[in-house]
């Protein structure tokens, strides 16, 4: 493995890790005063995936939908329907009412919407988009690609630009309608994945540069700052493309290349002591894994609250949001938001190793 695919393995690893802590109300919160998680983790992960973008693979573009369907559309699926709708179901039995079902109106239409068919699944919803910008950025190498136009600076130019039309259609209203929704989530999306694919032909000499690239995201993270609060900075759940909140349309693109080059020249810094690391490679090697199934084991840690509140401890867990969401989490002690994130990295790791992982070969 090369020394800049060792990077990107970090990079990756780096990012569920935010993903977790993120949605465990961040016990880590690494750095998250200069650089908010939702300000840029998401946009990275579709950075590194067109960083490895290899156009020579899509000069057979039926295989190419093919493979990349079994990559990500099967594993989607998998999740989704099998550990999905079966907690689902099991978890309506101790009167837990969690969103989903099996109708076609859910496997179908939502899932290339929202991508949330199930709640506890509900995360997986990148897989969905990440599919959908693949396969159009590969059909536009496919046309164009002989005329180099999609390593072109001048694509990413019109790539940014739609991304900021996206985000501006978004905020007036076009994201609540569930027919415009996927088409807004790829708009935005793609700039990123080109974004990859371009810094890896012109600029990834800059890695050999970390701490004037930590220095330079610094600085220009802390100018944002001086102009923005980090609720304007921040956007939540693209999922729904909904908490876009600053009138200024390129700020996503930027608080998001800002994060993703500072924490990559950060990953520069770790390749020579983590470039090997066997947890890392773990994390990183199952990061869709992480993605879909670490709700299911925040709920394992929701149900030993659950399980104590009914004989009179822990009486401020709320029950009723539990029962309602599979995204509640109890933080009534600081401590309880690592058992959380624990349980978030390592459970689906121990799952993927499990018999009921090798089963799904999730």
């Amino acid at each position: 493995m090369t020394k800049s695919n060792k990077t990107m393995m970090i990079l990756s690893a780096i990012g569920i890790i935010f993903m977790v802590d993120n949605h465990c109300n961040e016990p880590l919160g690494f750095l998250t005063s200069l650089f908010p998680y939702n300000s840029f983790f998401m946009p990275m992960f579709v950075f590194i995936s067109g960083y490895f973008f290899k156009p020579e693979r899509t000069k057979n573009l039926l295989w190419y939908i093919f493979d990349k369907s079994k990559k990500l559309l099967k594993p989607y699926y998998l999740h989704n329907v099998i550990l999905g709708g079966t907690l689902t179901f099991l978890a309506s039995f101790i009167g837990i009412s969690w969103i989903g079902d099996f109708s076609f109106y859910n496997l179908v239409y939502v899932a290339f919407s929202w991508g949330t068919i199930f709640d506890i699944t509900s995360a997986s919803w990148f897989i969905i988009m990440l599919f959908c910008v693949v396969i159009f950025y590969a059909f536009i190498n496919s046309i164009y690609g002989k005329y180099t136009f999609t390593k072109d600076s001048v694509f990413l130019v019109l790539l940014i630009i739609i991304g900021a039309i996206s985000v501006y259609l978004s905020m007036r209203g076009y994201s609540k309608d569930i027919r415009y929704i996927l088409a807004l989530k790829v708009a935005f999306y793609i700039q990123f994945y080109h974004l990859g694919v371009w810094f890896k032909r012109y600029l990834d000499f800059i890695t050999t540069r970390p701490l004037l690239v930590c220095g330079v995201s610094i600085g220009l993270s802390i100018v944002v700052h001086l102009f923005y609060t980090n609720n304007q900075l921040v956007f939540n759940s693209t999922a729904f493309m909904q908490s876009f909140t600053c009138q200024f349309v390129l700020l996503p693109f930027i608080t998001s290349v800002i994060g993703i080059l500072f924490f990559l020249a950060l990953s520069q810094f770790l390749t020579p002591l983590l470039g090997d690391n066997l947890l890392i490679n773990e994390i990183s090697n199952n990061t869709l894994t992480i993605l879909t199934t670490h709700l299911i084991f925040f709920n394992v840690i929701n149900l030993f609250f659950f399980f104590f509140y009914n004989f009179g401890f822990f009486q401020d867990f709320n029950v009723d949001l539990f029962q309602k969401s599979a995204w509640y989490s109890y933080n009534a002690n600081p401590v309880y938001k690592w058992f959380y994130l624990m349980a978030g990295i390592f459970g689906p790791l121990l799952l993927k190793r499990s018999y009921i992982g090798k089963l799904l070969k999730i």
